[in-house]
């Protein structure tokens, strides 16, 4: 026996500007689904991620009086722009590797930051140039515009990374960190890890001291990576 369902005609109508978020989405969807290529994949992961977190934010966070599906909407496709800027944060560090400079993880923290910023405004629902964080250690600086306000935050989960490192016997290397903006610590031996020459418990990481210098600066773009996961 088959079963017919009737549904009524739907009056709920997008408006035209919103059409190309749309169709941005759907591309980026089709991206991941059908492309065998490990960067466009990745591409197409950061993109959605950007658009999936800034699509359900807005929803939630919805002002009084607009419809959920213009909030929705915006929230996908302002936070596929800040995937998009996440993903190039995370490709600028084969630069380290190519050029054998740390000193580019200030270049590649500061396009992930600024992607992930608005990834985070398009999910608060507020205007995607708002509010503006970099984060160095366990320490957020954040930037709110109208009215500008500069404040200092402590990201308690990272705070109990670098205690978990310095309790293992890291030390902190004050010159490379300096050089890279990222909180970077030194040790003959993981000790909870020994079988691993690099290891990221936190917006920072422990190498071992016995990389000659092409590992060195291998292991440091591929643990920078690391980091960017913690925010």
């Amino acid at each position: 026996m088959a079963y017919v369902v009737k549904m009524k005609h739907s009056s709920i109508k997008l408006p035209k500007k919103l059409y190309g978020y749309v169709v941005l989405f759907c591309l980026t969807f089709q991206l991941s689904v059908k492309s065998q290529n490990y960067e466009i994949q990745s591409l197409a992961y950061n993109s959605l991620i950007g658009a999936v977190t800034g699509g359900v934010g807005a929803l939630i966070n919805k002002h009084e009086g607009e419809k959920w599906h213009k909030a929705v909407l915006k929230g996908l496709g302002v936070g596929t722009g800040g995937g998009l800027l996440m993903y190039a944060g995370k490709k600028a560090n084969n630069l380290i590797a190519v050029k054998h400079e740390i000193g580019y993880a200030w270049l590649s923290r500061l396009i992930f930051s600024a992607g992930n910023s608005i990834v985070e405004n398009a999910a608060a629902n507020i205007p995607f140039y708002s509010r503006w964080h970099y984060d160095i250690g366990f320490v957020r600086m954040e930037l709110n515009l109208g009215p500008a306000k500069f404040i200092p935050r402590i990201m308690p989960s990272n705070l109990g990374g670098f205690i978990f490192i310095l309790s293992s016997d890291g030390i902190f290397k004050v010159k490379e960190s300096l050089q890279s903006g990222t909180l970077v610590f030194g040790a003959d031996k993981i000790e909870y890890a020994s079988q691993l020459t690099g290891s990221t418990p936190a917006n920072g990481f422990v190498l071992t001291n016995n990389l000659n210098n092409l590992e060195f600066h291998e292991l440091f773009a591929h643990e920078m990576i690391h980091t960017f996961q913690f925010q």
